[in-house]
């Protein structure tokens, strides 16, 4: 038992039961101090203390439970069990807690007999001493030996990210490339590594013209400064039109350096697509994510985000040009706006709905454009009904006229308000002897009050459309709706 024992003024109690002399626990008639607290923690007793039975015992002690007990403790080191001092004790025998093992320990402890007990024993200002050569809590005082042990070899090797040791590199080592030395922590350059002059596994160092000097690497490397009369020495192996990791980009074999560019990028196919013969206008598939051609008879292939220009199969790899100029045309009319047809070619007036995708600027090459989407058309409300509007795109914003049908001028009304994103429903109106604004519907026409009327709003916008939604109140004549939709690709 490590653990050194608690230390109590003045307490004593009897036994509850008799106890043999090899029992390990016992239970005591009171298990309360004088404040009235319970006994808890390790604790010495003394049982019939000036008798021939008399014992030094140490327990674990919870309330009036002993329980993990030391027997017969020894009077001169206070912890060893001896086996001629344990004693059997009678039902009633007196107790009392004694500091004889805790005071005995402290002493052989300051006087250098023994050690500090295994657990920290936290001190006054709150640090800890740990027996151990190495301490892991924040508060615990190192000792000497740990001390020794980590003053150099301790400290963590130098990373990128963490400081710490390092090792001086060899020549060797540095013309190798080698990246740890023998103890394992990385080698790194000293100030005899370095050379103005040329010299086999040293680091060059500009002179002082701010140059490397011609003998580290033949008259190319004379110039250091780039100018115009500069040269620059470079293994083509090290060059490629392929973009490539620690590679320099050279022009493919149109002239230019297109791969190279974050404007396009290796994507997926989700159909076959011949973009190498001729670019094809394509969107992403939200469900698979892979790439198809745009059609503008199809309101789910308009959305439209660049142009296939290598062959692809569907789960095969395509590229995709998402932004810039698009060569590989042929034919285009320099100036024009071209938009999606509905055969998934491209043409200079649109198709079922309108995708714009460029302007031509030669024959050969589009500049990619995506503007807005627009769409209109009318309808007729005769009752209390909702029609879906089908848009092809998602609005931004719907625009609505509304009248009546009346051809009495007494009767006519008319409206014009919408639908935005940002701010709902609103609209302004005028008929049946009254007129105002509304922030809640889209259009009301009113013949005489709001007794005989049309009411609507817009609602459920979707990628693709729409709904337009009419109250009818009364008997009024129906109401003529136009709309007009405008969004994003």
């Amino acid at each position: 038992m490590a653990t050194l024992p608690k230390a109590y003024a003045l307490f004593e109690t009897t036994l509850q039961d008799s106890i043999s002399s090899s029992a390990t626990s016992m239970t005591l008639v009171s298990g309360t101090d004088k404040e009235g607290s319970s006994l808890s923690g390790t604790i010495g007793f003394i049982i019939d203390e000036g008798s021939a039975s008399e014992e030094f015992v140490i327990a674990s002690v919870t309330g009036t439970a002993c329980t993990s007990m030391l027997r017969g403790v020894s009077v001169a080191d206070g912890v060893t069990e001896v086996a001629g001092l344990k004693k059997a004790h009678r039902k009633g025998a007196s107790i009392k807690i004694t500091n004889h093992p805790l005071l005995i320990r402290i002493y052989r402890v300051i006087n250098g007999d023994d050690a500090f007990p295994d657990n920290p024993q936290t001190l006054g200002d709150g640090s800890a001493m740990a027996t151990s050569a190495a301490p892991v809590a924040d508060a615990e005082l190192a000792n000497k030996k740990y001390v020794d042990d980590t003053a150099v070899a301790g400290a963590p090797d130098a990373t990128t990210t963490v400081k710490g040791n390092v090792e001086i590199a060899t020549d060797g080592e540095l013309s190798a490339g080698t990246g740890t030395g023998g103890t394992g922590a990385s080698v790194v350059a000293c100030g005899s590594s370095f050379n103005e002059t040329a010299a086999a596994g040293k680091v060059p160092v500009a002179d002082g013209a701010g140059k490397i000097g011609a003998d580290w690497g033949g008259s190319a490397s004379t110039l250091a400064t780039l100018n115009g009369s500069a040269k620059v020495v470079e293994d083509p192996a090290n060059a490629t039109a392929t973009p490539t990791a620690s590679k320099i980009p050279i022009a493919d074999a149109s002239g230019k350096l297109d791969s190279w560019t974050s404007s396009q990028k290796a994507m997926t196919a989700g159909e076959t697509i011949s973009g190498a013969t001729l670019p094809v206008a394509v969107y992403q598939n939200d469900t698979d994510n892979e790439f198809y051609a745009c059609d503008a008879n199809d309101t789910a292939k308009m959305k439209y985000l660049g142009f296939a220009i290598t062959d692809g199969t569907d789960g095969n790899p395509i590229t995709v040009r998402y932004s810039g100029i698009v060569p590989g045309f042929t034919g285009l009319s320099e100036g024009e706006k071209y938009y999606v047809q509905d055969d998934k070619t491209i043409g200079t007036s649109p198709g079922t709905y309108e995708v714009l995708v460029g302007v031509a600027i030669s024959e050969t090459e589009l500049l990619i454009q995506k503007g807005k989407r627009y769409a209109s058309g009318t309808t007729t409300f005769s009752s209390t009904t909702s029609t879906t509007i089908t848009t092809g795109f998602r609005p931004s914003k719907v625009t609505i006229f509304a009248n009546n049908s009346s051809g009495n001028v007494s009767t006519s009304a008319s409206s014009q308000g919408g639908w935005t994103v940002a701010g709902g429903n609103d609209c302004a109106y005028v008929g049946g002897s009254t007129s105002g604004g509304v922030a809640t519907t889209a259009w009301r026409v009113y013949e005489s009050g709001a007794g005989t009327s049309h009411v609507g709003d817009v609602d459920t916008i979707t990628d693709t459309g729409f709904n337009l939604n009419n109250t009818k109140a009364g008997s009024p004549s129906n109401a003529s709706i136009m709309w007009m939709a405008e969004g994003e690709l």
